[in-house]
């Protein structure tokens, strides 16, 4: 036998052997950790799935615009909704408009601004007006702690009678200041938007002044999909996007994500779609392995050559590719899938932070890779240089994804140039935001970039917090040496492409564990 064969099939067997003791169950001080994934043993991915739940109880308080649909000439109203409030007693705010928009004081109101009465009796909102600056300025100071979670209060514009359809008018929130006792509270921050329809669209109803009565955490809620310019609340135990405009409609699309309340969750609850955090090392070769019990032999995968080896395990290692536009738009998923290096397929589903910016084949190639059986993940091409940027981003691509189901991640790609030359901090914050943005809505969401920059340009806190994706070509292993689930290794040719496309090695069970924890759509 040649040397070299003899020492690769040394490494394979030490790489079964390693994996065999990542597989096994956790340390004694974690034996109460539930099987997230139902693969019989308590492992590293159990405990990545169980920081979700950790997360969710300290994650900060999230403020919202909501983004409506009106024609030209029309009033709509924009909601500002508040999530994972911790009760404040003092909230400075101004909401900043786009020019052209004009507010609206409607009929037995004296400002445009309505504060939630009804949710929130205890908070007195005293309104100033700063035309000058496109401002609203709301300023609330009570007695008594404001508790809660849903629309704080609402504001009404009217559309300019001369705006073209496609215009969107950004609405954000400036200088904000929620306290608690004097002490300023945590906070992120979205902003919303006004998008004219075409002449002749539905005009949408006008919004409720205050938002109906929250639904408790314990009881199961169902958001239908809303009449265009309508906006829905967020209760305790689910998360709901704002209502967008998708390519060729005019009614906006509503998803509902429903998670386990964290105060009434049993301990074997699916865990809440937030944050999660990894932790023991994965480095992996073509022929590393995790591993549970089976009869069945398997194929070790090299560069060079492929072993048939006889064990007692089988690997949750497979292969899968991922694609964009530049694949074409006429993919025969029929004919990728019988190729063993397509047991999955990731596709791009977009690019920054327009709803233009959607890839042009995205629809089509997951509706062709879902009739073929193909199990689909999805990623988002960066180019935010700001949390903010990155915050819209997400937002975005949760509107392009809609209510579709991904077996796979939804990966946050960021490898352009001049957002890589930011500096470590920058960089591991834009991360951060996109991703936490993505949990927030129900997705589990995966760090995409290089070994090097993940090596030297993101902190550890976040690498260690979000699964990874690491790409590293023509190499035994990548030189990144924390954990990942997956990594892109180089292009291959692949049965239904005529040139070679990117090819992935995946070391998780990503479907199972997460359909178990109803994450990425699956309800």
């Amino acid at each position: 036998m040649h040397k070299g064969l003899r020492r690769l099939l040394a490494a394979g067997s030490a790489v079964v052997m390693s994996m065999l003791t990542l597989a096994a169950p956790v340390a004694a001080d974690d034996a109460a950790l539930p099987d997230f994934n139902g693969d019989g043993v308590v492992d590293v991915f159990d405990y990545v799935m169980s920081k979700r739940v950790t997360v969710a109880e300290n994650a900060p308080m999230d403020l919202s615009l909501s983004s409506v649909e009106g024609c030209a000439g029309d009033v709509v109203t924009v909601n500002a909704v508040i999530d994972n409030n911790p009760g404040f007693s003092f909230v400075r705010v101004a909401v900043q408009y786009a020019d052209g928009l004009v507010p609206y004081i409607p009929e037995g109101f004296d400002e445009p601004i309505r504060a939630n009465t009804e949710q929130f009796p205890d908070m007195n909102l005293s309104v100033t007006m700063l035309k000058k600056y496109n401002m609203i300025v709301c300023c609330s100071d009570s007695a008594k702690e404001t508790e809660g979670e849903g629309a704080l209060f609402s504001v009404s514009f009217r559309i300019p009678e001369d705006a073209a359809p496609g215009t969107s008018y950004p609405v954000s929130f400036q200088d904000i200041v929620f306290t608690d006792s004097g002490a300023k509270l945590p906070l992120l921050t979205e902003r919303g938007k006004v998008t004219v329809l075409p002449p002749g669209s539905p005009k949408p109803p006008e919004p409720p002044v205050t938002a109906p009565p929250q639904t408790t955490a314990a009881a199961p809620v169902t958001t239908a999909a809303p009449a265009a310019g309508t906006t829905t609340t967020a209760s305790a135990a689910q998360t709901v996007t704002a209502a967008v405009t998708t390519a060729g409609t005019t009614a906006p699309q509503t998803r509902t994500v429903q998670t386990a309340a964290a105060t009434t969750a049993p301990a074997t609850a699916a865990p809440k779609a937030t944050a999660a955090k990894t932790t023991a090392a994965v480095r992996t070769t073509a022929a590393q392995t995790t591993t549970v019990k089976t009869t069945k032999p398997f194929v070790v995968t090299a560069t060079t050559v492929t072993t048939i080896v006889t064990t007692t395990v089988r690997p949750y290692l497979c292969h899968g590719i991922d694609i964009s536009f530049w694949q074409g738009d006429s993919v025969n998923f029929e004919t990728v899938k019988t190729d063993p290096k397509a047991q999955y397929v990731i596709l791009r589903a977009g690019f920054g932070k327009y709803l233009k910016q959607t890839d042009p084949t995205f629809y089509a190639n997951y509706d062709r890779a879902k009739a073929a059986g193909i199990p689909v993940g999805a990623y988002w091409y960066s180019y935010a240089k700001t949390p903010e940027e990155a915050r819209i981003e997400a937002n975005v691509c949760a509107q392009v994804l809609g209510n579709r189901t991904f077996d796979y991640p939804i990966a946050f790609d960021i490898e352009e140039k001049d957002v890589l030359a930011l500096d470590t901090a920058t960089i591991s914050s834009i991360v951060d935001a996109f991703c936490s943005e993505m949990e927030k809505k129900g997705y589990f969401s995966q760090i995409y970039c290089s070994s090097s920059y993940l090596t030297h340009k993101m902190t550890q806190a976040v690498k260690s917090r979000y699964d990874v994706w690491v790409a590293h070509y023509n190499v035994i292993a990548p030189t990144y040496t924390g954990a990942y689930g997956m990594w892109q290794y180089g292009t291959g040719k692949v049965a239904g492409f005529k040139d070679p496309v990117d090819v992935d090695y995946c070391y998780r069970d990503y479907p199972s564990a997460i359909k178990r924890a109803k994450l990425n759509g699956y309800q």
